[in-house]
């Protein structure tokens, strides 16, 4: 595997770069292999929390990486168990199109504190290729731009690469649906990489939620290393060893709890 050519693992040095500097802003940043780092960051807020930095963003060649971090504090956590549909608040609020489109109430909440930073560094960069990535609640989050994007009068970026590691459902099946149809027209492409041991993808815990992609699933951990099973420098060893999950021949490929 070639690190100077593959975004999807780019993608995950990048998120583990967005938690490094929340964590700690001495941090000394690695860019990915290939990129450039030129000051692009932005803060968000989780349920009753002071902003922080949520993400960072770097560039090649004209694509522009943006790179959202998941739960890293107690707030983020609050924001993750506000699990109830709230409508999706995209670009044109109270218009008849986006009146069945429904997200996460509370990732919707850390999505809207940054919303508008976010939009403005994709109006400013204006790049060739735009890739939106994240990580647990950071890939709802890459999700949440990615479909506010699409839904512009005027779009922003005229293809999207949006890359999910161990993401939670982020909307009902018109919200999967607006994303499919994009899909299907070439606005969008999608890698989703699930770990079947990982509980997080299935969250929340109901069947109005969805994932819109088709998952590539990873075979890692075991049903009781909860937080290993999620963690993103496991995600990105397994998807660089290729432990793909292959089930028995004849047996259900789709983990008990994820969309078929």
């Amino acid at each position: 595997m070639d690190p100077l050519t593959d975004a999807t693992a780019a993608s995950a040095l990048a998120i583990a770069e967005a938690y490094a500097i929340d964590a700690d802003p001495q941090h000394m940043l690695a860019c990915p292999p290939g990129y450039g780092y030129s000051g692009i960051a932005w803060t968000g807020a989780g349920h009753g929390g002071s902003p922080r930095t949520f993400g960072l963003g770097f560039q090649r060649e004209g694509t522009l990486l943006l790179a959202f971090r998941g739960t890293a504090e107690i707030s983020d956590l609050l924001a993750d168990l506000h699990w109830r549909e709230a409508p999706f608040r995209g670009p044109a609020d109270g218009t008849q199109a986006l009146v069945t489109l429904m997200g996460v109430e509370g990732f919707e909440d850390v999505y809207r504190s940054m919303r508008t930073a976010v939009r403005d560094i994709v109006a400013t960069v204006r790049p060739e290729r735009l890739h939106l990535a994240g990580h647990s609640l950071g890939a709802a989050l890459a999700t949440y731009l990615c479909v506010d994007l699409l839904l512009d009068a005027q779009p922003l970026a005229s293809h999207i690469q949006l890359t999910s590691w161990a993401p939670p459902k982020p909307g009902n099946a018109p919200f999967a649906d607006v994303l499919r149809a994009h899909g299907a027209a070439g606005q969008v492409a999608a890698t989703t990489l699930v770990n079947i041991h990982d509980i997080v993808p299935k969250y929340p815990f109901s069947s109005d939620y969805l994932h819109p992609f088709p998952p590539t699933f990873l075979d890692f951990g075991n049903p009781f290393d909860i937080l290993g099973n999620h963690h993103l420098a496991h995600y990105l060893h397994a998807y660089r060893q290729s432990w793909v999950h292959r089930a028995p021949e004849g047996a259900h490929q789709t983990p008990r709890g994820l969309p078929a």
